[in-house]
């Protein structure tokens, strides 16, 4: 009977880790097809478009400009475009549109164009790269419990993968996707995949090569969907290099401690260059994306040097961590708000290019991050007894989470605009500190069961508070596309929950 039960163990948790992915990937086609399941609507194609120019050897897109607009002494002013047509959030230079947004994801359509596939909507990519984060998400937190909290119950495993994946800001980007959103999850994908790979090579005995060059690969991929991500990166890098230091200084073994350094800087570092050289042959610079000369609304030209500064840290924190819906009578309950740090702090001089976008703080969508202070808390504890292999591994992974997510959070409140989509670029390694951090509470308090308990239904009490306002957020901010798209389930939803 032992036996059989022993046995049936490993299938039923492989099997409840089968249901929560599905479960999650079910939600991301519901929401992205506004209840549709089948008819996804397409914003932009932008992706497509270069896809197809590189297709054809070309670097521009093949939209040809306005005549008018190119005729234009000026065409980056707004006020003086008058009656020319042109695309919003592109750059345009030397009579040619370009996107600053990275190449990566473009690339990725390539094969699918090449198979004979039509005009292929930025709505895909954002729905894969979404369901990528999510599976890199979710590897690396089975990974973590595999290797650092077998004590930890198995069933709370995939509660936590269905919390990581359901909360804030998924299913508000996947219902709003454009190429903003296609360039921000594959970002996060690729590097994520890249710290999954790196959390394998740590504790896999001996420590595969190939991993750390595969996660070099993956970082690169991710500067070239977005280079913003060039933060977390060089903040897991720095960290890599740190710990290899360690062992080096501890062990002695230059070539064990070497090797996965420098299989880790070679990819990275020749992505970098292949960045670099895009840039050189669209702009005559290798540093310059084509950010100095896109079209927008405003007159970014007149403000380059004041898209980022310190003078945005405080408003700007309040309304990524802290911002607070407004309330509606009846279905959805919250209004969300445009993000309004800016008048907690009245003394602050902004730049008229400041700007906020609909936002819900962090704090408020998604308070099981929370936990994410547990961990950061137990570094400070100093050890008496020598840590074991384990212990050493775990508090380094430890330390480049935290450090991915404050590097990802410096560079978003220096930024001149906020946004809901940005936050995607530091929920997941927060998520995963807050996941370390329930579990360390947990196996903290085994020994007392009362205790336990009362820990575990409060962390199980903000998973779902932190899934259910992170969803009626996103009914809230769309309300008028789901009127739109669907309006018969939006006349079910407004029924059902009339209150």
């Amino acid at each position: 009977m032992h036996r059989q039960f022993s046995s049936a163990r490993p299938r039923l948790f492989t099997v409840s880790i089968a249901a929560s992915l599905l479960l999650v990937l079910v939600c991301y086609a519901w929401f992205i097809s506004y209840g549709r399941w089948t008819n996804w609507p397409t914003r932009t194609t932008y992706y497509d478009q270069l896809a197809t120019a590189f297709q054809h050897h070309h670097l521009a897109l093949e939209l040809q400009p306005d005549p008018l607009l190119l005729a234009l002494t000026n065409p980056y002013n707004p006020a003086k475009r008058g009656d020319s047509k042109y695309l919003l959030d592109v750059s345009l230079y030397a009579g040619k549109y370009y996107l600053y947004f990275g190449p990566v994801p473009a690339l990725m359509l390539i094969p699918l164009k090449m198979a004979g596939a039509g005009v292929l909507g930025d709505e895909l990519l954002v729905f894969a790269m979404t369901v990528g984060v999510f599976l890199a998400q979710s590897a690396l937190i089975v990974s973590l419990w595999k290797h650092f909290f077998r004590a930890v119950p198995a069933w709370l495993v995939p509660l936590c993968l269905l919390c990581a994946g359901l909360v804030s800001p998924w299913a508000w980007m996947l219902t709003g996707a454009r190429v903003y959103e296609a360039a921000g999850a594959g970002a996060q994908f690729f590097f994520l995949l890249g710290l999954w790979m790196i959390l394998t090579a740590l504790v896999t005995s001996p420590r595969s090569l190939g991993w750390f060059a595969g996660a070099g690969l993956a970082w690169a991929l991710a500067l070239g969907s977005r280079l913003t991500q060039i933060f977390p990166v060089a903040s897991f890098c720095l960290l890599i290099a740190i710990f290899f230091l360690m062992e080096y200084r501890r062990t002695r073994e230059f070539a064990s401690c070497a090797l996965p350094v420098i299989s880790l800087a070679l990819p990275l570092m020749l992505g970098v260059g292949l960045l670099g050289w895009y840039n050189q042959a669209r702009f005559g610079s290798p540093f310059e994306t084509g950010f100095s000369y896109q079209l927008t609304l405003g007159y970014m030209q007149k403000h380059l040097h004041e898209l980022f500064s310190p003078v945005y840290i405080l408003p700007n924190l309040y309304d990524y961590l802290l911002a607070t819906p407004g309330r509606q009578p009846g279905f959805p309950f919250l209004r969300i708000l445009q993000g309004s740090g800016l008048t907690l702090f009245p003394f602050l001089r902004l730049p008229e290019i400041y700007n906020t976008g609909s936002l819900l703080g962090l704090l408020c969508s998604t308070p099981f991050i929370l936990f994410a202070g547990l961990p950061v808390a137990a570094l400070g504890f100093k050890k008496t007894a020598p840590q074991t292999e384990a212990a050493r591994e775990l508090n380094w992974f430890t330390v480049g989470l935290l450090a991915a997510s404050l590097a990802g959070l410096a560079s978003l409140v220096a930024f001149f605009f906020s946004a809901m989509r940005y936050t995607a670029d530091i929920l997941p390694p927060l998520m995963l500190l807050a996941i370390l951090g329930f579990w360390q509470g947990e196996r903290l308090l085994a020994p007392q069961p009362g205790f336990r308990r009362l820990y575990l239904a409060a962390g199980i009490g903000l998973m779902l508070f932190s899934i259910t306002v992170s969803t009626l957020a996103v009914f809230s901010i769309r309300t008028e596309d789901f009127q739109a798209l669907n309006p018969t389930l939006w006349a079910q939803l407004t029924q059902i929950f009339p209150w």
